[in-house]
């Protein structure tokens, strides 16, 4: 007998095509690991697209033994904001390779947490307290792989001073003020923006002194102007 009310058929099947939430986490982790460059292309933003929901996975994907893997997990944290991020990217700091690390520092800024002040001046630090262990590991390099690494150490240096600026942390500004003796033209025109930003005080006499011993307009001129800005901003306040 044929069953003429077929709309309570419909009405009670669930037609629906939409993927479950545990579902999305498997494929996402699932292309993460990936050797397949388009999976490994979408697996960040397919984590940051489940939010929150992600999270737990990429904790754990940022031990994994791949370091394509760990970097983009670092980087999705830090697209998502959830301050569960914050304490296992400050962890990472002091274990990671350093092709990792400048998307671990840039999270770090993004998920805006104080308490990541302090690990990332003592990481940057550690490149300047152990620049002649540095150096003789680079004598073993070959020149691309030398000169490579000493790209990645100064981005990882400007970030991690663009991120100081952007927690905030006044006792960082003593670090900030070491690295303006720093070679590095680049290096030191993050710090001195950073410190124009920051506006701290202790900056004006050390700004000043630059002003006499910079040899580079472009470096006179930031500091000329940082330390206008600062001088004015105490002088209204």
């Amino acid at each position: 007998m044929e069953y003429k009310n077929k709309s309570r058929i419909t009405a009670n099947c669930n037609c629906s095509n939409s993927v479950h939430p545990a579902e999305k986490i498997h494929n996402f982790v699932r292309m993460f690991r990936s050797f397949d460059i388009n999976e490994q292309t979408k697996s960040a933003k397919e984590a940051i697209s489940l939010g929150q929901d992600s999270i737990s996975d990429l904790l754990k994907l940022l031990k994994d033994n791949n370091l394509t893997v760990r970097w983009k997990a670092a980087y999705a944290l830090g697209e998502i904001g959830d301050k569960r991020g914050v304490a296992p990217l400050i962890e990472a700091l002091d274990n990671e390779e350093r092709m990792v690390l400048p998307w671990i520092v840039q999270s770090l800024g993004k998920l805006g947490d104080p308490v990541a002040a302090g690990p990332i001046c003592n990481k940057l630090n550690s490149f300047y307290a152990n620049h002649e262990k540095i150096e003789s590991e680079r004598a073993m390099m070959s020149q691309k792989d030398s000169e490579l690494d000493r790209s990645i150490e100064e981005a990882i240096i400007i970030l991690g001073i663009e991120t100081l600026g952007l927690l905030k942390d006044a006792r960082t500004v003593p670090f900030i003020i070491s690295i303006l003796i720093d070679p590095r033209k680049e290096i030191r025109v993050s710090a001195i923006w950073i410190l124009n930003k920051m506006n701290d005080e202790r900056a004006i006499p050390v700004l000043e002194g630059l002003l006499k011993s910079e040899t580079d307009d472009q470096i006179k001129f930031m500091a000329n102007t940082a330390l206008a800005n600062i001088i004015k901003r105490y002088h209204t306040s």
